[in-house]
């Protein structure tokens, strides 16, 4: 999260959409950006 608001201030006069790293973490599931691998594999 702390990466994300540095970049607000960066990407004040381009879209948020500019960025390539929010566009990665948009393709993948929402719980991989928190944890390297999603809690089903934790269990195992």
């Amino acid at each position: 999260m702390e990466l994300t608001a540095d970049d607000e201030p960066t990407v004040k006069g381009k879209p948020k959409s500019t960025p390539i790293q929010p566009d990665v973490y948009t393709t993948e599931e929402p719980q991989a950006t928190v944890a390297p691998y999603p809690p089903k594999y934790e269990k195992k």
